[in-house]
């Protein structure tokens, strides 16, 4: 069970991950949002 969460984490975070990589090459004047400054 533990496996099977870690795995969806893992997933989730990726998916994340592409999808601010998206929203930063859409918007290149609002990536310092995901960049956290």
């Amino acid at each position: 069970m533990k496996i099977r969460l870690s795995k969806a984490i893992v997933g989730l975070q990726s998916m994340l991950i592409a999808f601010l990589r998206k929203c930063e090459s859409h918007n290149d004047g609002q990536n310092y949002y995901i960049q956290g400054g």
